[in-house]
């Protein structure tokens, strides 16, 4: 496990980081388009998108290894798009983690302050310390192909963290692991967040990463960031369809909204039937909609008990849990996820059910 207290290092701090109408062009090629982005001190920011949304160039920008076509990057109140990467004060884990194979895990450490000049006095304490942050201060004479893959990440970010960056950049570091070990470390990182002030800005396309990990999740497509949020409300509220298929399993029904009061609403559905939903923004009365249900917000019910009525099927047992593929009457589906716990009843492929959930769990999209 990583290192992790109560209370925030007094010794580290996180800066701000602001982009400001970045724009960042290859040839006629528009990787970035029009972004701004504030990221609060010791914030734990995500940027998740599909491959090609533009999120490793924006990390990239900051980091200083691209240039914005227009556009400024400041960290803290510096703007630092015109400096030179090692001007920055920004540390840097890559899924690939670069490793000197021939060095121990001490000189890998070390090699940053090497670099800066610093003398052998003060990079010994400093090398001690952040091994000592992700637990591996007993491996310091070791060298990375003795170390399990989970080891060696933990060296990249000991070797980032070294000279107490105010900002930690992170693409995709968790992409090289089996997936039992993926889900160790990211809440060993989560961990690490708490026991230091620095600011994260962390890079995946994988949804399960960026809800568990993020303060704010950044959402982006096609050079653009589309909405940014908590994780619980970029998973219940989300702007749009493609954020709502994205971030998490959901069904989409097709309707129009029928009533609006606040931030309730009812939903005229194309199959017929009139039902509750919430609508975090503001929808015009008779406008065409999507009425967002997340499987586990369903509850499988008998026949004419629920909102909606349809046929299983299929039935997946996951072990936590119950996957069913429900088949609607007018050939729409939904998916339901029904947790695993005494006194609910089993359903088979074929058998007729009623669909209900609570109208705060229901989201319109325009």
């Amino acid at each position: 496990m990583l290192a992790a207290s109560s209370e925030r290092d007094s010794d580290t701090h996180g800066e701000a980081v602001r982009l400001d109408r970045v724009v960042k062009r290859f040839g006629s090629f528009v990787a970035v388009d029009d972004v701004s982005l504030d990221i609060a001190p010791g914030q734990f920011l995500t940027l998740l998108g599909p491959s090609g949304s533009g999120k490793t160039t924006i990390l990239s920008m900051i980091a200083g290894f691209e240039t914005p076509t227009s556009g400024t990057i400041e960290i803290g109140r510096r703007r630092v798009d015109t400096l030179n990467p090692e001007k920055r004060g920004v540390g840097l884990v890559f899924q690939n983690y670069a490793l000197f194979p021939h060095m121990t895990v001490a000189q890998n450490v070390g090699f940053p302050l090497r670099m800066r000049g610093l003398p052998r006095r003060e990079i010994e304490p400093q090398v001690l310390r952040a091994l000592s942050l992700v637990q591996l201060a007993d491996q310091a004479p070791k060298k990375p192909a003795q170390l399990s893959g989970g080891q060696q990440q933990r060296v990249a970010l000991a070797r980032a963290l070294v000279y107490e960056p105010t900002v930690l950049l992170m693409d995709e570091p968790l992409g090289a692991l089996d997936r039992r070990l993926r889900e160790v470390v990211k809440l060993e990182l989560v961990q690490l967040h708490r026991s230091i002030a620095t600011t994260i800005i962390y890079v995946t396309h994988d949804q399960d990463e960026a809800l568990t990990m993020s303060d704010r999740i950044a959402v982006m497509r096609s050079g653009r960031i589309i909405q940014v949020g908590t994780p619980r409300q970029i998973y219940e509220q989300p702007h749009d369809e493609f954020i709502a298929e994205f971030v998490g399993e959901s069904s989409l029904l097709s309707g129009r909204l029928h009533e609006v009061d606040r931030a309730r609403c009812r939903i005229k559905l194309d199959s017929g039937p009139i039902v509750d939903a919430q609508s975090p923004r503001a929808i015009p009365r008779g406008q065409p909609v999507q009425l967002l249900l997340r499987p586990e917000k369903l509850r499988l019910l008998a026949p004419h008990e629920g909102r909606l009525d349809g046929t299983v099927s299929d039935a997946i047992f996951l072990g936590d849990s119950m996957r069913y593929d429900i088949a609607l009457n007018d050939g729409s589906r939904l998916l339901v996820r029904q947790h695993n716990r005494a006194g609910l009843r089993d359903f088979a492929p074929g058998d007729l059910v009623g669909i209900d959930w609570d109208a705060a769990d229901a989201t319109v999209l325009a």
